[in-house]
């Protein structure tokens, strides 16, 4: 028998026994939420005194006001309908991996939060988050009142907060993943899941680590990528396995800017401006119902359940 023959019935006998070995270990696999009592590498035991501590887990959790986004491919770009001819972003194939979306705008009521709990930083740092309120004063229109009103007044709570920068938007998400984490690490305190003295010896600042699994990863800007995949949605529009039936311009199915069913018909699927001067409809039955900005719920939600991802407000990417 020859070194190539002898090579080739010991990867064969290799193969089988691996194949036997794997047969006869338990029927569930070791996984992140239930790693086992040792380790699949070495048989090592966990949670020993002097072994490697593995925290229980119970998987990523879901943020306040957050929807799971299923990653996947798509095609980034203007792709159907360029009516300028600007060819300013040319299409290419990306694949975005899953991930988390608020499912709606940051509304009024949130901004209001936030500056209400930075009242013990610096004034400099205050200052900077005031959100620009002159945005409503431009040339010869006259919305000056909302300056004023419009951040504040109880009416407006649930409408988009307007006048943020892009680096507002990030301190913002900077100061919401400590909040959002301070908020579960109290209550992985009180549901016994964390003991406070592990937790002051486990990080030098007395915060939860990452480890532990408790915490959110951080918040951000959605990149380009993700933004345009989640505002469009494309779920449920396959045939035949990966081929799919159309694409969208809008966060919906059509190529119009009405509802085309029931009781809805006729109405518009978003807030946006109609035409020069017009941007509500005519009184009685205003079609759009917005003059200005519009409840953060208003308009049907996407097939992800986002919603306003067409019109109301402009919204910064990362």
């Amino acid at each position: 028998m020859n070194a190539s023959v002898r090579i080739r019935r010991a990867i064969l006998v290799l193969a089988v026994f691996t194949v036997l070995f794997g047969s006869c270990r338990r029927s569930g696999r070791p996984t992140s939420v239930d790693p086992g009592a040792a380790s699949s590498a070495t048989g090592l035991a966990f949670n020993e005194d002097s072994s490697f501590q593995v925290r229980p887990f119970e998987g990523q959790p879901e943020g306040p006001n957050l929807v799971f986004i299923e990653g996947g491919r798509m095609t980034l770009g203007s792709f159907e309908e360029d009516v300028m001819m600007s060819r300013d972003n040319l299409e290419r194939t990306v694949t975005v991996a899953s991930f988390y979306m608020d499912e709606t705008e940051v509304a009024n009521i949130h901004w209001l939060e936030y500056m209400f709990y930075i009242q013990d930083s610096t004034q400099e740092y205050q200052d900077a988050a005031n959100p620009d309120e002159e945005v409503w004063k431009e040339r010869l229109a006259y919305n000056d009142p909302y300056s004023e009103q419009y951040l504040k007044y109880p009416g407006f709570r649930y409408f988009p907060v307007v006048g943020v920068t892009w680096v507002q938007a990030n301190d913002y998400s900077k100061w919401r993943t400590a909040a959002v984490n301070q908020h579960y690490e109290q209550e992985a305190i009180a549901r016994g899941i964390w003991d406070p003295d592990v937790m002051a010896d486990a990080e030098s600042d007395g915060r939860i680590p990452i480890e532990s699994g408790i915490i959110l990863p951080d918040y951000r800007l959605p990149s380009e990528a993700e933004w345009q995949y989640a505002a469009q949605a494309l779920i449920g529009t396959q045939w035949m396995d990966e081929l799919q039936t159309h694409q969208r311009l809008y966060p919906w199915d059509g190529h119009a800017l009405r509802n085309p069913y029931g009781k809805e018909m006729g109405y518009f699927l978003a807030n946006f401006k109609r035409g020069r001067g017009d941007y509500a409809g005519i009184s009685g039955k205003l079609n759009d119902g917005a003059m200005i900005t519009s409840y953060i719920y208003e308009y049907p939600p996407n097939d992800y359940g986002l919603y306003n991802m067409a019109g109301n407000v402009n919204e910064w990417v990362q």
